[in-house]
Order: structure tokens, then sequence, then C-alpha cells
């Protein structure tokens, strides 16, 4: 199931009238967005930081808020990561044995707690007691179907290749609460995280060399936080940083939170 974008969960819970932007839109006249969004999300007298924390610990699933404590929501969600793991896997690839589904969690979960993932198939194979690296990318194909993970390739690399998938990170910004103890979830890579979720599905995004980012083939964007500078997109065209905990940016610096209006 497609989540909420932040966008669609600040709609759907306060009944703000927010249109999607455009990436070319937002990069052009984030300062003006973000104004206009502000202006509006006043009337909901939380700030629109305090929004976005609660989103990206709940926001993503429509029915995260229906939850008075936020451990249900978390339970719920570890529950249905698993059904998909031992219910869902099985019933789309019979041949999976339950030898596999158990190295396929041991690896979830060898992921969730160092995302953005970089993956060395040799360390994991022994580690995992997994045969080949066939299997190993069988197994990453499978928690990618399943919406568990996404896997982003170099930039540069053949579209749809396993051969050296780059970077690994969790499905959505939600996952993280469900599958990883607070004091392992890291705010880098939620930030990331978020960030993947924001871009529509016809976009077409990998690793760049420089920055984190690269989207269809033109913009770059790096995200941090209010201390994170240009020196990593220093001399490229097009480069942006998607900043967090700030209400407003300003030149190519751009709130990391008005990304979630892109759909």
């Amino acid at each position: 199931m497609e989540g909420l974008s932040f966008r669609e969960y600040l709609q759907f819970n306060y009944g703000l009238s927010l249109p999607a932007i455009s990436l070319s839109d937002l990069l052009e006249n984030h300062e003006m967005h973000a104004h206009d969004i502000l202006k509006q999300v006043a009337s909901t007298q939380t700030p629109i930081l305090k929004h976005f924390q609660v989103y990206l610990r709940r926001g993503y699933y429509a029915y995260g808020l229906e939850f008075e404590e936020e451990a249900a929501f978390i339970k719920t969600l570890q529950q249905s990561a698993q059904a998909s793991l031992e219910s869902d896997l099985p019933a789309v690839h019979p041949n999976i044995t339950g030898a596999s589904i158990k190295r396929i969690r041991r690896l979830l979960a060898a992921i969730a707690c160092n995302v953005p993932f970089t993956p060395d198939f040799a360390k994991m194979r022994r580690r995992l007691q997994i045969a080949d690296d066939r299997t190993l990318k069988d197994y990453l194909t499978y928690l990618e179907d399943a919406r568990l993970i996404r896997i982003l390739r170099r930039e540069g690399s053949p579209m749809g290749s396993m051969d050296k998938p780059d970077r690994i990170y969790l499905a959505d910004p939600n996952l993280a609460s469900a599958l990883c103890a607070p004091e392992q979830a890291e705010r880098g890579a939620l930030r990331e995280t978020f960030l993947l979720t924001c871009l529509p599905p016809e976009t077409n995004v990998c690793a760049a060399v420089k920055g984190n980012f690269l989207i269809d083939g033109q913009y770059t964007l790096e995200v941090g936080g209010p201390k994170k500078d240009s020196q990593q997109i220093e001399g490229i065209a097009d480069a942006y940083l998607a900043i967090d905990d700030i209400e407003h940016g300003a030149h190519n610096r751009i709130p990391l939170w008005l990304f979630g209006f892109l759909r």
C-alpha cells in the first residue's frame, strides 16, 4: 500500500487544502511555497516541524493516528512486516523454505539499523550463511518487492542492475520505529529515507557520486541538519541542500519537510 505523503498527511488529519508541487517548481520557488504552506498550517496551532516529527514516526500510514498510544501503532507495523515475510512471500514464491524466511528476516534486521546500508556481499553471505551472491540478490529483491526496503544503484549503473546495489534504505520512515530500537534509529538515515519516499513513482533516482541523490539525471540533492554546508555539492550544477529542522530556506537551502509536498 502506498503511504501518505507529508502533504496528504496534513490534508487527511487537519482538513487543509494543500496542492502538490512539481520538483522543478519546488526547487525554483521553495521560499514562496514554504511561506504559503506555513500560513495554512498555522491554523492547526502546531508548528510545521512538530507535525513533521509525528509524521516521521507514525504518519506515513493512514491508520497511524487511529491509535491512542504510539506503541500500539508500532506493534501493528511490526506484525505487518512479519506477515509480509512469513505469509505474503511464501504465497508469491512457493519455493521459499522456512530456513530462507529466517535468513531474510535476519537480513532485514541487519539492514534496518544500519541505514543507509552499503552492502558487502561476501560479508553478508558469511554472516547470514547464504550460499552464493545470486541467492542474496534474490533475498534483497524479495524484501524490495515486499516494500520493506528500497535499493539504490550508483549513478551510471544500468537500469535494473542488481550487480552493485550502492545503498539500501528502509521503504518508509515509519518502519524505522518498528524495526529498530529508538537509540538505534539514526536521524540522518531517517532524513534520507523520508526524501526517497517523497519522490513520485516515475522519478529516476540513484545514489550520486557527490551528494546523496541524483534525480532524473539532473538535480543533485544532499540531505542534512541545520549546520550542513554546501561543501559536498560544491561546483555541481543544479545542486541543492534538503535541510532538516528549519521552517524556511534560502537560495539552494530548502526545508526538508517541503519535499513532502511533491506528491
